[in-house]
């Protein structure tokens, strides 16, 4: 699934988000623009814009 960045998400990395504890989905991929991180990391930040790809 897909999800548009909220922006209470924006500025903070997938880490301080903890989507796997908070939500149940984990992020598979990070879409920005034209380019996507399929392999992100805890330390990656989520922007204005982002897409989030998940699974539950």
């Amino acid at each position: 699934m897909e999800l548009s960045a909220l922006s209470k998400w924006q500025g903070k990395s997938l880490g301080q988000l903890n989507m796997r504890k908070r939500c149940g989905i984990n992020v598979l991929a990070i879409k920005h623009g034209n380019k996507i991180n399929v392999s992100p990391k805890a330390e990656d930040l989520i922007k204005e814009e982002d897409i989030i790809i998940c699974s539950r």
